[in-house]
């Protein structure tokens, strides 16, 4: 699914980029996931290749990443109102997506390729997300919205769980910053549009991976909620989905403790922000993949085993599984 979330702490962006997107939840030997620049503004910009530090920060203070000048009005993310600190600007908007988990397993588990088709795929989806930016129009009078078509956003795919369970998502960071072509000049991006275009956006990623699956030779079922790849059993799938549970598990319990029940989807994201699992060091792919399997039994291990497309798979690379934390 995609799940679109704002960042509103410029205190928090430099953390938010070393110890979440650029790390994930577990260490390998100083590993880090490499991100990759997308979208138009982002290659006016010059912003091409690897996602380094020092550009991700000076997005997301506004600034340009090479010369240092000022993309944008607002540089204060904090103003005063009322006695009260309010939020001023948004640093960056994070749209995540994620495959069902079949996908997940069958993909981290015994068939690489499967990777790349979700990386395909949320590269299509972000370049169609792209077309629906937007920014405020405040001249001469008006007070509207005018479609830019173009974003400066870094991709950061991870591939596991809190709970180390397996998991392919993609954090898709948008930085607040689109180019006005009326007007020439860089201003805040305006992102409802693109908040409007959310579903199409997560209908595009699915269709593309299916498409993508089917011609590598798996077969995939309807589901109420999605797809997943036949042949993968139920109890993998909820065996699987340990951090999902935890989740529901608490915000339930949360619920029943204090009577919340006006946003349940805002009680669900603080407990998957409390309720976060310790980073773990030194846990490479061949050590999650042992995990994995040992988790299952025996029956299970061989229902996968049949999972066979008809394209026999490459060698697994020898190389650690990225991952974040992200619940599920």
């Amino acid at each position: 699914m995609l799940s679109p979330k704002p960042q509103l702490n410029l205190a928090n962006a430099l953390g938010y980029f070393r110890e979440h997107l650029s790390t994930g939840d577990y260490y390998m030997d100083g590993h880090v996931v490499a991100g990759q620049w997308c979208g138009i503004a982002a290659s006016m910009l010059g912003l091409e290749g690897v996602v380094t530090e020092k550009k991700f920060l000076a997005m997301c203070q506004g600034f340009h990443p090479d010369t240092g000048q000022r993309l944008t009005m607002r540089h204060n993310t904090t103003r005063r109102d009322g006695g009260h600190t309010v939020s001023n600007r948004r640093v960056f908007y994070d749209f995540t997506i994620s495959p069902p988990k079949s996908v997940s397993v069958v993909a981290l588990y015994q068939d690489a390729r499967i990777i790349e088709l979700h990386d395909h795929a949320a590269r299509m989806m972000m370049d169609e997300l792209e077309k629906f930016a937007e920014t405020r129009v405040r001249k001469d009078g008006a007070n509207g919205e005018r479609v830019t078509g173009g974003m400066a956003a870094a991709l950061f795919r991870h591939d596991t769980s809190r709970e180390l369970d397996p998991h392919l998502h993609t954090h898709c960071v948008v930085f607040n910053a689109t180019y006005d072509f009326e007007e020439e000049k860089w201003k805040a991006l305006h992102a409802t549009g693109m908040y409007r275009a959310q579903k199409f956006a997560e209908n595009l990623y699915y269709h593309e991976l299916a498409k993508g699956l089917r011609q590598l030779g798996y077969d995939i079922v309807n589901t109420p909620t999605g797809f997943e790849i036949q042949g993968v059993p139920e109890s993998v799938i909820a065996r699987f989905s340990k951090r999902h549970q935890q989740i529901d598990a608490e915000t339930k319990k949360r619920i029943e403790m204090e009577g919340l029940h006006s946003n349940e989807k805002a009680l669900r994201e603080q407990v998957a922000h409390d309720k976060r699992r310790r980073k773990i060091k030194n846990m490479p792919a061949e050590q999650l993949r042992s995990r994995w399997s040992a988790e299952m039994p025996e029956s299970e291990r061989a229902s996968l085993a049949k999972i066979e497309p008809t394209k026999l798979p490459p060698p697994l690379p020898e190389t650690s599984v990225e991952n974040a934390g992200c619940p599920n």
